[in-house]
């Protein structure tokens, strides 16, 4: 908590990633566009990140079609994807947890900074989300993008066990994060 809720790691992530959303994005569909691949650094990563968002609002979509859904966010971060979820009429409900304090904090001050009927639904808690305050069967989504690796080695069974504790039967878990390899030769890919 203490390294999440410091000034120099809040100061990286809103400088790296902005003040909403901090996942990595898809690049890729940045420089197949001819018009995004055009953007200064900065542009490139808010719209990497909304890029990510629509992929997965769309397999969410494909999933519930226009059913509002229970969802909890692990590592919501600044609340960001929740809110554009929020904005197209997609959750019933959504609740983002995160370690850091200070990242929740700000997750709230955005959320009453929008309309009542979107901050009436959002809610967000500074928890694990080893272990989240929320109870058995209670949502029909469980997110996260990009937060897994956080919780360290040998930990994301514990991670998964707390997804499958709060997802309602029938429930679904859509995550996105970053791989690696034990059998990585580097070598190949950095001199």
């Amino acid at each position: 908590r203490e390294y999440y809720d410091s000034n120099d790691a809040q100061l990286f992530y809103t400088s790296v990633w902005g003040e909403s959303n901090i996942h990595l994005g898809r690049y890729d569909l940045i420089e197949s566009n001819s018009q995004l691949s055009k953007l200064n650094n900065y542009d490139k990563v808010q719209q990497a990140q909304l890029l990510q968002e629509e992929e997965m609002m769309r397999t969410i979509t494909g999933f519930y079609g226009d059913t509002k859904i229970r969802v909890l966010d692990m590592g919501t971060g600044y609340g960001g994807f929740l809110r554009n979820m929020a904005r197209r009429k997609m959750l019933w409900s959504g609740v983002g947890v995160d370690i850091s304090g200070s990242m929740i904090d700000k997750t709230k001050q955005l959320n009453i900074l929008e309309d009542d009927d979107i901050s009436s639904i959002l809610d967000a808690r500074r928890e694990s989300f080893l272990c989240t305050s929320l109870p058995d069967e209670s949502v029909d989504l469980v997110i996260s993008m990009d937060s897994f690796l956080h919780v360290g080695l040998g930990q994301h069974s514990v991670v998964l066990a707390e997804a499958w504790r709060v997802l309602r039967p029938g429930g679904r878990m859509i995550f996105t994060d970053i791989i690696g390899k034990s059998n990585v030769d580097y070598h190949k890919i950095a001199p």
